[in-house]
């Protein structure tokens, strides 16, 4: 991230100047003990856990030989979760917990704020040399929190909260951006929460839009690549389970390019249109959801790499799971006999016929017959702890399935098919959390928008 989103509500209210309201007696507060710094969720560490440097990563697929390796090339598949897309949505809520332990701080906890409040509904705020203005509304029991900020003579307003309190639950919308004038790259965000609902517990929903510039002028060249531009995230908690179900829009999408299969793979993600390295320009969607046990801190969660036009959203975990469209890339690959090496098919069918296995495979083979041929030749590899260079980068997707397994420890830890965790039967489930459509997150609707985005009038 190339900005800390809010800046200024982190010393909020440090340097008070006017406190300009009605003028009246003090009355005592009323017993309203509103704290607002609980109402958004922290994801957990088994999903979330950002790495120094890892943002715009190739994705790169070291030679894959033994078990270890072949490791190696699917954790660095699912691993991402944790280290790239789930940060970007916690950078976010830190920074706003951050300016709500403010509000809080300056405003719900202050007793002369609050009683001129409680008796007149309005409180107004002038601080920081005047470059700086907050406006606090109470109607019954609808409480709004906006922050505005002078930026060059001109006011920005960066942060709305609105919410209800009904006892001791919370809910309502949070509006910010990132203070810039240049509202073309300027991050903006939205987060709706709950904290007692009805029926899923405490939850959150966040947007985010403008997370890096994708501008084409600035971006043109390849060594911009992996650029997350917006991203959908809803998460709750039960206290005992926790749901997440995200979408993260990359543009200039370049991966796996060290694998014999990479324009293969290209082109599925170039909604099945010819893919020319270096010229073609590819937008996709990491989609993903899971369940974590909170009390263990470890879960599950399925991946799935989406074309940016796809509109479904029933079927993505199968149809576009990270497994099948490396499965589908690798067979088309197979099929049209390694491109301009032309000589895959005769490397497999020589390795199936030294090893007795009796399989076959040729231009016309099925995907499913394609990868029936590469277990059988891993399943020996791996035996004898040898190598077939030509197949190196290709075999680990024959382990490459949904879902894998997370530990706030370790990280990816394995899958159905590797190095399965001895808990994950106890995984709870998720099988019907729901998520945005790629179409949804990278169209023109997904946006977000300021409330009573207007310079103060006071």
């Amino acid at each position: 991230m190339k900005k800390v989103f809010i800046i200024i509500a982190c010393i909020f209210f440090v340097c008070l100047i006017v406190i300009s309201c009605r003028n009246g007696d003090d009355k005592p507060a009323q017993e309203e003990d509103v704290q607002v710094d609980k109402v958004l969720l922290s994801l957990p560490d088994a999903v979330n856990a950002p790495q120094s440097g890892s943002e715009g990563s190739r994705f790169l697929i070291s030679t894959l030989v033994t078990e270890a390796t072949v490791f190696e090339g699917v954790e660095e598949i699912f691993n991402p979760v944790r280290e790239r897309y789930n940060p970007l949505a916690s950078t976010v809520i830190d920074t706003i917990n951050s300016s709500l332990t403010a509000i809080d701080e300056k405003i719900f906890l202050n007793t002369t704020v609050m009683n001129n409040l409680n008796k007149d509904g309005l409180v107004t705020l002038t601080y920081d040399n005047e470059t700086s203005k907050a406006r606090v509304t109470k109607n019954g029991d609808i409480y709004t929190v906006e922050l505005w900020t002078s930026l060059s003579g001109t006011w920005l307003k960066y942060l709305h909260v609105s919410f209800s309190r009904d006892g001791d639950r919370y809910s309502g919308t949070i509006t910010g951006r990132e203070q810039e004038l240049d509202s073309t790259y300027r991050k903006e965000y939205e987060i709706k929460f709950d904290t007692e609902d009805p029926l899923l517990g405490h939850t959150i929903e966040l947007r985010t839009i403008n997370i890096d510039y994708d501008d084409p002028e600035i971006d043109t060249s390849w060594e911009n690549e992996n650029i997350p531009t917006k991203m959908w995230l809803s998460a709750s908690t039960d206290n005992t389970t926790f749901s997440i179900a995200a979408n993260v829009y990359y543009t200039q999408v370049d991966i796996a390019s060290h694998t014999r299969f990479y324009e293969y793979l290209m082109a599925i993600l170039n909604d099945d249109e010819a893919f020319i390295p270096g010229t073609t320009q590819v937008n996709a969607h990491f989609i993903y959801r899971g369940a974590i046990d909170v009390a263990e801190d470890r879960g599950a969660i399925e991946l799935a790499l989406v074309p940016e036009t796809n509109t479904d959203t029933t079927e993505v975990f199968s149809v576009y799971s990270i497994g099948e469209i490396y499965r589908e890339a690798v067979a088309d690959w197979v099929q049209d006999n390694g491109g301009a090496n032309r000589n895959v098919i005769n490397t497999i069918n020589n390795a199936l016929e030294e090893i007795g296995s009796g399989l076959t495979v040729s231009p016309t083979s099925s995907t499913e017959e394609i990868f029936d041929a590469l277990k059988a030749i891993q399943d020996y590899l791996e035996e004898q702890d040898k190598s077939i260079r030509l197949l190196d980068g290709v075999l680990f997707v024959v382990q490459l399935g949904n879902p894998g397994y997370f530990d706030d420890k370790s990280g990816f830890v394995g899958n159905n098919e590797l190095r399965r965790p001895a808990w994950a039967d106890e995984v709870p489930g998720f099988g019907d959390l729901e998520v945005l459509s790629a179409a949804d997150v990278a169209g023109s609707g997904f946006t977000v928008t300021m409330p009573n985005d207007e310079e103060p009038d006071f």
